[in-house]
């Protein structure tokens, strides 16, 4: 509304539809929607963080279904809407995740279309474990992926890649880790990296 004043994470998320590279998504405290390139932006979600100071820290899209979407806060929300806005659902108290914390990566399956995978970064709230969930059915339950990811090192992404589905990457504090069993085992990407937070990966 005019007059309105807003507040925005110091990383804002913004991504593009993958069915039209012309719809621009953009979240702060609420989600806004442009179908031209990020002008004419409209707000398409009530509040969504969980507190006054809460802001929105990911957006994850579906590239099988352009009307389901899913946002996650710095406070702990996460939420998913399978009608482009008009209906949203909470899912923050159906992950498991202990604490109420940032929200780092949310992707959305190409494979399968209620499949999603949620990277939480806890070391705001003082705790350095990861936690990576996955669900099947749009959030209605969820799985710990977490595995044999090492207790000291906080999540930072989980990545699908793009040709086979069993193949997940995930980003932690301090290392880069691969699984070929969608999240029931790791392995640590090595060669020449050095100790350092993965925040994304980017797969041709």
């Amino acid at each position: 509304p005019q007059g309105e004043r807003e507040s925005w994470a110091w990383k804002t998320d913004f991504v593009l539809a993958p069915q039209d590279p012309k719809v621009y998504y953009v979240a702060g405290p609420y989600l806004y929607r442009s179908d031209n390139h990020g002008s004419a932006l409209q707000r398409i979600s009530p509040r969504l963080p969980l507190t006054a100071r809460g802001m929105c820290t990911a957006i994850g899209l579906s590239p099988l279904d352009p009307n389901v979407i899913y946002v996650g806060s710095d406070d702990g929300a996460l939420w998913v809407t399978k009608d482009l806005g008009k209906n949203w659902t909470a899912l923050h108290d159906k992950v498991g995740v202990p604490v109420k914390c940032y929200v780092s990566t949310i992707e959305v399956s190409r494979f399968a279309p209620g499949r999603a995978y949620v990277a939480f970064d806890a070391h705001r709230s003082n705790d350095d474990a990861p936690y990576a969930v996955a669900t099947e059915d749009f959030g209605a339950t969820w799985r710990s992926i977490n595995a044999n990811l090492p207790q000291f090192g906080s999540t930072r992404c989980v990545r699908e890649d793009t040709a086979n589905e069993e193949v997940l990457y995930a980003g932690t504090e301090f290392f880069a880790y691969v699984s070929i069993d969608r999240g029931n085992s790791w392995s640590k990407l090595n060669g020449n990296l050095p100790t350092v937070a993965v925040h994304d990966f980017a797969i041709s």
